[in-house]
């Protein structure tokens, strides 16, 4: 072989072994993309649906797109960035107002995620997961100046680290704070408590005007799991609520009396529609293998009512009455037998939030 085809060669299997590597990256172009259609110009929305794994359940969590991001929860209050991990799905939705609508074209901008009609009027698309990266995801109609069109990133993760919680009292958020924790949560261990932000309900304004607190989620409300990695929901206490009766009136003797979580439960289940709380079977009472835990689905919007009463005697001894204690762990995965090595755990990473409303 002479020397020029010896050079030809090497420069052809340079260029294929460099075209391979462009084809194996995550975040070369896409070629799957669905064949784009003349489709006519007509305003739309569009909302996604994500699929949630969670400990024993599946949930679908649905998000609107507004003012350039897509809102989550009851209220639309939560922003978050799509991410598709093996353990969910995102399917989305396009919606038009008007007339004359005849579905939107699809792109997904690289190769780590496709996009996948799911109809004939191109009005539901899925994202499928092929690697690691992130892909911007266009959905459009129309031409020229008479385009529509919505545009956002969506990343293909599996790991996501959970930076907190947060919670919401009559739409009002709290951040439940990271606290310092021995092997246990005692009692009286350090943690935060926000006082007065429990109303009283002496003066009674009807269960349909009681407090509602909300687990939003976690932060990121996209975040995952590492893994091995596992969600202890604590009950140090349970979460102590007078027992009011139809008028709000507190049953009582001497003292005040109190429901625990069946009886809250009851209460949320007869008067208050959207309630979606955690029954008692998911709370952990010690750190240790054979308990249960959750994972980061479990923990968006899950809601109920709460209340407190304040007493000048006729409740039973003066003072205020009412608390909901929550305490979140999150820690890695240990080889142990029995109950949980927590001084290795935090040596790895573990943390404790903890937060008392009353």
């Amino acid at each position: 072989m002479n020397a020029s085809v010896s050079t030809l060669c090497g420069l052809l299997t340079g260029l294929l072994a460099i075209a391979s590597c462009g084809r194996d990256d995550p975040l070369s172009p896409n070629r799957h993309n669905p064949a784009e259609l003349p489709l006519p110009a007509a305003n739309f929305t569009l909302r996604v649906l994500d699929g949630e794994r969670g400990r024993d359940s599946a949930y679908v969590f649905e998000g609107v797109w507004r003012e350039g991001a897509f809102r989550f929860g009851p209220d639309a209050l939560d922003v978050m960035d799509l991410n598709l991990s093996a353990d969910n799905t995102l399917v989305l939705d396009l919606i038009s107002p008007g007339t004359g609508f005849e579905g939107v074209n699809a792109a997904s901008s690289a190769r780590c995620i496709d996009i996948v009609p799911e109809d004939a009027g191109r009005t539901r698309y899925r994202l499928e997961r092929v690697a690691e990266g992130v892909s911007t995801i266009t959905l459009w109609n129309g031409e020229g100046e008479q385009r529509h069109e919505i545009s956002f990133p969506v990343t293909s993760r599996e790991e996501i680290p959970i930076e907190g919680f947060r919670i919401r009292l009559d739409g009002q958020a709290y951040e439940i704070p990271l606290v310092e924790s021995a092997g246990f949560v005692e009692p009286n261990a350090n943690y935060h408590t926000r006082s007065g932000v429990l109303r009283d309900v002496k003066d009674w304004p009807g269960w349909e005007k009681l407090q509602v607190l909300e687990l939003a989620g976690p932060v990121p409300l996209n975040a995952t799991l590492r893994r091995g990695e596992r969600i202890w929901l604590y009950e140090l206490a349970p979460s102590y609520l007078p027992l009011l009766d139809e008028k709000g009136n507190c049953f009582t003797g001497n003292w005040p009396s109190f429901i625990e979580a069946e009886g809250i439960d009851a209460i949320n289940r007869a008067h208050y529609p959207s309630y979606r709380w955690f029954s008692p079977k998911c709370f952990a009472r010690r750190y240790a293998d054979d308990e249960p835990y959750l994972l980061p689905a479990d923990l968006r919007e899950r809601r109920e009512l709460v209340w407190k009463v304040h007493s000048e005697g006729d409740y039973g001894p003066r003072g205020d009455y009412g608390a909901v204690d929550l305490c979140l762990v999150v820690c890695p995965g240990l080889d142990t037998a029995g109950d949980y090595d927590w001084p290795l755990a935090l040596e790895r990473g573990a943390k404790c939030y903890r937060i008392r409303l009353q």
